[in-house]
């Protein structure tokens, strides 16, 4: 091997190198992007049903002391921040079906407002997760019906 031959292998190894560490980079960092907006997606989720939750039973309390009034309040917190958050971070159909179920009155009291809860919670469960869980067995573990 002549050192000419010897010289362009070891460049085109170096330019190789380069390319494929490059490469892997932009990779690595759209990758972690993704990972960190999937993790911003699911805490804002799951914040506003367990706001929603909090509200819910504290409403259903027969007997309203102070502290089922600071449950709910809290609640209502955690629901508004956690709106905010899939406002600015849900895929565009978890804000439609959101505002679908705040249309309905943010209340599952009509068949309706159960409904738009649990096309909610399906299309955000479907956000990011690769096997897909039926409608009926979602209206099921929400309402068991």
């Amino acid at each position: 091997m002549t050192f000419k031959q010897l010289l362009t292998q070891t460049a085109v190894t170096f330019v190789a190198a380069g390319l494929g560490a490059i490469f892997a980079y932009f990779l690595t960092r759209r990758t972690e992007r993704f990972k960190q907006l999937q993790g911003l997606r699911a805490a804002a989720y799951v914040d506003f049903l367990r706001g929603f939750a909090k509200v819910a039973i504290a409403q259903s309390d027969t007997a309203r002391d102070e502290r089922s009034f600071l449950e709910e309040r809290e609640g209502i917190v955690l629901m508004a921040d956690a709106k905010a958050r899939i406002a600015i971070y849900g895929s565009k159909k978890a804000v439609s079906a959101l505002s679908a179920f705040i249309a309905q009155g943010s209340q599952t009291r009509t068949p309706q407002g159960m409904l738009a809860l649990t096309r909610m919670c399906e299309v955000m469960r479907d956000a990011g997760w690769d096997e897909k869980a039926s409608f009926d067995d979602i209206h099921k573990l929400l309402f068991g019906r």
